[in-house]
Parts: C-alpha cells; sequence; structure tokens
C-alpha cells in the first residue's frame, strides 16, 4: 500500500502584490484531479487567508510603531523634567526599555566631554566602556552611525572593537 501524498496543490496569497505565503493542500488517501471550479474555490479561500494575514501584519506593524511613539514620548518627558541628580539613576532605566522594545540584549550610552573625550558610560551590564571600543567610538564623534551585522566582518582596524563584543558573548 502506497503511503504520503498522493495529490497536491500549492496556491500564492498576495495582498497588494507582495506575496504572503501559501496555502498548501494535500490528499493522502487518495489521487486528486483539481479541477478549475475547485482551483477557483481555493483561490477564494487562499485570498481569504491572505487579507487576514495583510491585516494582522498592519496590526502588528500599528501596535510596534505605537509602542515606540510612546517609549520615545515617555522619555522625552522622563528628560525634560529630570534633575541633574537623578541622570545617573534614569539612564540604564531607559536603556533597559529600548533593548527590551527592540528585542535586544545589551545597551549602553556613552557621554563625550566638551573637549571630545570619552567621559562617561553606563551600560546595563556595566562591564563595556569607550577604551574597549576605539574604532566605533572614533567612527561615532565623525559623525558616522555605525552598524555591524556580523561582528566578525568588521575590519581590521576595528581588532579591539571586535575583540570586546567576542568576549562579551
Amino acid at each position: 500500500e502506497r503511503v504520503g501524498t498522493r495529490s497536491h496543490v500549492s496556491l500564492p496569497l498576495r495582498a497588494g502584490g507582495s506575496m504572503l505565503g501559501v496555502l498548501s493542500l494535500d490528499s493522502v488517501r487518495d489521487e486528486r484531479v483539481w479541477s478549475d471550479e475547485l482551483v477557483e474555490r481555493l483561490r477564494l479561500l487562499s485570498a481569504a487567508f491572505a487579507s487576514a494575514l495583510e491585516r494582522r501584519r498592519i496590526e502588528v506593524s500599528l501596535a510596534e510603531r505605537l509602542a515606540f511613539e510612546t517609549l520615545l514620548s515617555s522619555l522625552s518627558t522622563t528628560f525634560s523634567n529630570l534633575w541633574a541628580v537623578d541622570f545617573d539613576r534614569e539612564i540604564p532605566q531607559a536603556l533597559r526599555r529600548i533593548v527590551e522594545l527592540f528585542d535586544l540584549d545589551r545597551g549602553g550610552l556613552i557621554e563625550f566631554s566638551r573637549d571630545g573625550k570619552a567621559d562617561r558610560t553606563w551600560t546595563i551590564d556595566g562591564r563595556m566602556t569607550a577604551a574597549d571600543i576605539p574604532w566605533m567610538t572614533a567612527r561615532v564623534q565623525r559623525g558616522d552611525v555605525v552598524a555591524v551585522s556580523r561582528i566578525e566582518d568588521l575590519h581590521r582596524e576595528a581588532d579591539v572593537d571586535r575583540r570586546t563584543w567576542l568576549a562579551l558573548g
């Protein structure tokens, strides 16, 4: 006796020209002829799934944007009304909120003195200073955004930074 899929049909799930997924159906018991009429009915069902997926994506996107806007507003309010003596206490809390919102693992803030030297550092885990990441610090001081997808791919001149980030785990 034959075991496994005997007939199969897959229909694209599209909304607004975007490919959202696939509706995949199998017949295990019998071979099946996928008539035009049946395929058309399945297209209508795939359109319903596509609409639901697109609506869910939009809702998730709106919720993420609202969470970001809420955090931005909250942090702006907190820091605009903050006394200098409370500043050191609030920075790690703000970093934690940012890290949680974006599902990250670590966060830090480096303050430069008026002469451009790294003055103070706040981190959630307290284990890194500007001296530990000189290449990144120099780039940011020039006004560059430093975004690295794979630490292992950093330029040779960033060896100290690479070792630091890899050691942090």
